[in-house]
């Protein structure tokens, strides 16, 4: 199987909206379970501090445990959520300028940049007909990736990029981090998959899924090229049209 896939120009905002099952299970899931676990989070906080002087070693680690994983289930339900939303909700579209949403994750991101020593280049941006929650929601995770798994004991090294190709454009993040098999280019964007064993890297295996969403509903694609201990390369292809005039 090639490293890159073939590119599709699928309709906007798919996949979730030809599903509206998922849409009915994301509504629901968040409806049933964000208020629960957002209770189980502040009741744990409180008896956490509660007890912090008093209960022993393995009883407060219990009920960190416990307040770790509601968290993370409130995660999960937000990023569902979240792919819901880009199936349905009108989004007006304004002039974005990208070189500035950029800015504003790497400043999101400093101390994660910082602890890695990773280096992001970046030659100008262009200004883009969108909506800048969604661009910025796009490059924070393809930023984040790309800083995140990184070779162990090397500084990341990140190019943001964006070119125009045909009739179209793309926007790229490119990294020289741990990659992965070509064979995986279509699963990493599955809901909750994930290539590395779970802890071994944080996350929830849904950012993915969410900027392909993005890309999608501008009636682009997001599709990866890798190899192991190569690097990886996102490149969100989208239509001329994307471009402000």
């Amino acid at each position: 199987m090639s490293s890159r896939t073939k590119h599709r120009a699928p309709r906007a905002a798919e996949p979730a909206r030809r599903d509206p099952e998922f849409l009915k299970f994301a509504y629901t899931a968040a409806h049933d379970l964000s208020s629960p676990l957002r209770k189980i989070v502040t009741f744990g906080d409180l008896l956490k501090a509660r007890l912090e002087l008093k209960a022993d070693p393995m009883e407060l680690d219990y009920l960190e445990r416990i307040r770790r994983s509601a968290a993370a289930a409130s995660e999960i339900v937000a990023g569902l959520m979240t792919m819901a939303r880009l199936a349905h909700e009108e989004l007006p579209p304004e002039n974005v300028n990208l070189d500035a949403v950029l800015n504003e994750v790497k400043q999101e991101l400093a101390a994660e940049i910082a602890a890695t020593g990773a280096v992001i280049e970046s030659p100008r941006l262009p200004v883009v007909v969108a909506h800048r929650a969604l661009m910025h929601l796009l490059l924070s995770t393809l930023l984040s990736n790309a800083v995140k798994f990184g070779v162990a004991g090397r500084a990341p090294a990140v190019r943001v990029d964006f070119r125009r190709n045909g009739d179209g454009l793309e926007l790229r993040v490119a990294d020289d981090g741990i990659g992965f098999d070509a064979s995986y280019a279509e699963k990493i964007f599955e809901p909750f998959a994930r290539l590395n064993a779970q802890g071994v890297y944080p996350g929830h295996g849904l950012g993915l899924a969410i900027a392909r969403g993005i890309a999608r509903r501008y009636g682009g694609d997001l599709t990866a090229a890798s190899r192991p201990e190569g690097g990886s390369t996102f490149t969100a292809r989208l239509p001329s049209s994307f471009l402000a005039r």
